[in-house]
């Protein structure tokens, strides 16, 4: 097994004056060396550079991996200021980094590359906590010799290889050419902390945390920062384990439920889980596969036992295919016995199970509800009943298995309504219903085999009588007069609109509410309209997408949008009192609140 090397580099003391305004990446650089280092967790072996020269740093990198094999995992990670000089090269900035000498005085990002790109490491993690974004000086905006942002994407690249970046959007102010006041430290470090010290970035529940469910865990929580991922890798690239891990809410209820057809169930879902699972969850799926196959009702206990012996099989063991392992009780081997004959018996009467154990019927129905559906559906129907509307919601199947993943489902329809519904559950996400116009749009885009994934929340009402809900890869919002339908808005999109306005953010905030779904442009582009504006992302800039206002949209759309004199938006739009402007490919757009007036 290969080792697990680290190298964190956090510098937030420089000696050029203009490159001050960090605070606090030495204590989150401490943290992140504490959970990388618990062998629990991740098990690095770690090296830390706190605040040192270039010639420093970059020997560091050559030295700490020089010895590195090809099974093993290495992690590169920094925190501070990344530069672009007029060239679009980008640096990162040591102590002895000057902002005007960055060529000469910037650790080079083709400089770190060749030093990864020729280390045998087939998993080289590359994590850039960079938070020095588009601070242009006043007066010299888009002007050539401007050092524009950080996209980290231009250079770290290749096969073998992840790379994690915060946000390029923190927007320190500038006095003239000067940093003033302080940038608090990014979220992104501390998010990637507590996702993996408590294990909260183990999305599916299996026990272990890959890189893609960590970037996935931060992107989700980040507000003022616009997370990246790239990666060339083959296969999933396991960053740590979650120490926390328990079986899932919806399994430990299966387990301890009277009904032996959600005992049967539970079995089944035990040894899905441990074909996936990481060794803490392996050893917890044989104890609780070991209690079931005592189980008193015979089906169960076959099951259980059935799994278990496919687990405890060794390919070289001797033993006979009509013998339980040796582990076995002495009662749960006379269980065994008997359990062939009594699963011939009930299946000859077409009942594996009573109609009690196998679920409950509705509205008159044959259909039968099981599980965490089941549960699902009656807190629907207390909770119409509480709020004095009828329970119109009636299945039109059985519980099914879902298509994609290890969840379940069922459907039904509402009494005098044209509105489909669903019930879909998973081991990690749970089960949420699904249904009104916000479920047409769902099943619109595919359901669970769609891009947005299971639900992981019910319908929630907004304020002002709209209505959201909250899916694996986005959201989708509905207002009845406002949204013209409901529209998906998605992770990358959401992120941007989540940023705009002062206090009140999404359908509270100046772009409202979407009026439209992503739409993608013959260039390869993707844009979102809202009420407000209209959020744009260009088919190859590295800047993510980027929200156009409605002062600066209607200027925009009269000269042609994107197609036209002005191109893509590159970068937001910047309040200087009552004057807004935005950079456009081809010009900036400005307009004077106070004169009313463009210029």
């Amino acid at each position: 097994m290969g080792r697990r090397l680290a190298l964190l580099i956090a510098t937030y003391e420089h000696e050029d004056p203009k490159l001050t305004g960090l605070v606090g990446p030495a204590h989150d650089v401490e943290d992140l060396r504490a959970v990388l280092e618990n062998p629990d967790i991740a098990g690095f072996e770690v090296e830390v550079l706190v605040n040192q020269p270039r010639l420093v740093v970059a020997n560091a990198i050559s030295d700490r991996f020089a010895d590195s094999r090809h099974d093993d995992t290495i992690l590169l990670y920094f925190s501070g200021h990344g530069l672009k000089n007029d060239n679009s090269h980008l640096y990162l900035a040591m102590t002895d980094t000057y902002r005007d000498k960055l060529s000469i005085t910037g650790l080079s990002a083709d400089l770190v590359d060749e030093l990864l790109g020729a280390l045998p490491s087939g998993r080289k993690l590359i994590v850039l906590d960079c938070c020095f974004s588009g601070a242009y000086p006043t007066g010299r905006l888009g002007a050539k010799g401007v050092v524009a942002d950080a996209h980290t994407r231009d250079r770290f690249g290749g096969k073998g290889r992840y790379v994690l970046t915060a946000s390029d959007a923190i927007e320190p102010a500038w006095d003239g050419d000067h940093l003033h006041g302080e940038v608090k430290w990014s979220e992104f470090t501390r998010y990637m902390i507590a996702g993996l010290s408590d294990g909260s970035a183990d999305l599916d529940g299996d026990g272990e945390i890959t890189v893609d469910e960590l970037y996935t865990y931060i992107s989700a929580r980040v507000t003022n920062q616009r997370p990246k991922k790239f990666s060339a890798v083959e296969g999933v690239v396991v960053f740590a384990k979650n120490i926390n891990w328990r079986l899932p809410s919806a399994l430990r209820e299966d387990l301890r439920s009277p009904n032996a057809h959600n005992r049967v169930a539970a079995a089944e879902r035990l040894a899905g889980l441990y074909q996936v699972g990481s060794d803490v969850v392996r050893t917890r799926v044989r104890e609780e596969l070991g209690n079931l196959a005592d189980d008193e009702h015979a089906v169960v206990a076959s099951t259980a036992t059935r799994h278990l012996r496919s687990i405890l099989q060794q390919p070289d063991t001797a033993e006979s295919d009509d013998e339980p392992p040796p582990a076995m009780s002495r009662r749960r081997r006379r269980l065994l016995a008997v359990a062939a004959g009594v699963v011939l018996a009930l299946a000859a009467t077409g009942m594996i199970l009573s109609n009690t154990e196998r679920g409950e019927r509705f509205c008159g129905r044959p259909h039968l509800l099981t599980g965490p559906v089941l549960a699902k559906y009656r807190e629907h129907q207390r909770l119409e009943k509480e709020n004095g509307r009828p329970a119109v919601l009636c299945p039109v199947t059985s519980v099914r298995a879902a298509p994609v993943g290890d969840g379940e489902y069922a459907v039904f329809d509402t009494v005098h309504s044209e509105y489909t519904s669903w019930i879909y559950w998973s081991p990690s996400t749970g089960a949420h219903l699904a249904q009104g116009e916000i479920g047409k749009k769902w099943a619109e885009l595919g359901l669970v085999t769609g891009s947005l994934g299971y639900p992981i929340t019910d319908e929630i009402e907004n304020p002002g009588g709209g209505r959201r809900a909250a899916f694996q890869n986005g959201m989708i919002y509905w207002h009845s007069t406002r949204s013209q339908g409901a529209h998906p808005v998605f992770a990358e999109f959401f992120g941007v609109w989540a940023r705009q306005g002062p206090n009140e953010k999404h359908e509270r905030g100046p772009l409202g509410y979407p009026i439209g779904d992503v739409v993608r442009t013959p260039d390869g582009g993707r844009y979102q309209n809202f009420e407000g504006g209209e959020i744009v992302e260009h088919p190859t800039r590295s800047n993510g997408p980027q929200a156009v206002m409605i002062r600066i949209f209607a200027e925009w759309h009269r000269h042609g949008g994107r197609e036209g004199a002005y191109g893509y938006p590159v970068g937001s739009e910047i309040q200087v009192g009552r004057t807004y402007s935005q950079q456009f490919e081809h010009n900036t757009i400005t307009w004077d609140d106070a004169a009313q007036q463009y210029r």
